[in-house]
């Protein structure tokens, strides 16, 4: 049962299941085809009929209580509540589903690459800090990047008293400058063209920690298809520190490949694990390196 659907429109509702059917249909194909990464048959069947993402999601929350246009979530085992807009009370389902849920594919913890007490994370894409707030309770710091406004005023609201969490207001990518970031709840990813976008401020994961003598030791990335360019700018800290990585890799067709092969070059000791299948290309949710 999910809570709270006041916050819905019949519309939405429409779509939140439609769109879910879509997806299962869709990774069923892609394994049957063939695209498997080590996803077994039980494994298929139980993310097949056994969950779907909003359920999941549903599932970690407490309580719910509204403060303006947003929402206070209270999840189980938090005693600090995130904020998130009503307007997309439903995405905000599904976020909660993919990164609080260990059986999720898109889950950024392994028994290879769990966040320690004394981990400094960087959290690369923020978004609205679910991932900053799971990772806050375990870590010793955690460096929560993201330059997409709305996100960002979310992120305030959220962390403003926890002192383990620094807000980075700023996008990672290979190099330093300018870009524009336009999209709803979180930005659709960097691009040159200004095209409905704000203007943001880009700079590297190295000028902001390797250049300044600060190691980090988890390195977590979901860049909306920005993820290889934010690498390229990580070569020094990738080289020299050899975080744990937990990133993205569906957003575009074999980013997967070109992913591993890149740490490869910069790291060659990584090892690496993948997880997953994406509805739309078939990749691998998530990879995983350490």
């Amino acid at each position: 049962m999910f809570p709270v659907l006041k916050y819905e429109t019949p519309y939405n509702m429409f779509w939140l299941v439609a769109s879910e059917l879509v997806y299962k249909l869709a990774i069923t194909y892609r394994w049957v085809s063939g695209k498997r990464y080590r996803v077994t048959l039980s494994e298929l069947a139980r993310i097949i009929f056994l969950t779907n993402r909003c359920s999941l999601g549903s599932s970690q929350i407490r309580k719910v209580l509204e403060s303006g246009d947003c929402l206070k979530i209270y999840l189980d085992t938090y005693s600090n509540p995130f904020h998130f807009r009503k307007k997309n009370y439903w995405t905000m389902l599904y976020i909660l589903g993919e990164n609080f849920s260990p059986i999720s594919w898109h889950y950024y913890e392994t028994p290879q690459t769990p966040i320690s007490k004394n981990d400094i994370v960087a959290d690369c894409g923020a978004g609205i800090g679910t991932f900053t707030l799971s990772a806050s309770k375990k870590a010793k710091k955690v460096y929560a990047i993201e330059p997409f406004g709305e996100s960002l005023q979310l992120l305030r609201l959220t962390f403003k008293n926890n002192k383990r969490v620094t807000i980075l207001p700023i996008a990672v990518g290979a190099k330093t400058g300018k870009a524009y970031m336009g999209g709803e709840v979180f930005g659709g990813g960097l691009q040159n063209s200004p095209d409905g976008g704000s203007c943001v401020s880009v700079t590297t994961i190295d000028k902001l920690f390797y250049d300044q003598g600060k190691r980090i030791t988890y390195l977590k990335a979901d860049l909306e298809g920005s993820e290889i360019e934010m690498l390229k700018g990580a070569s020094k800290t990738i080289r020299e520190y050899k975080p744990k990585i937990a990133i993205t890799t569906y957003h575009k067709k074999d980013d997967h490949i070109k992913i591993m092969n890149s740490l490869k070059k910069m790291n060659p000791s990584y090892n690496f694990s993948l997880r997953g299948i994406d509805w739309r290309h078939g990749n691998p949710i998530m990879l995983h390196a350490w």
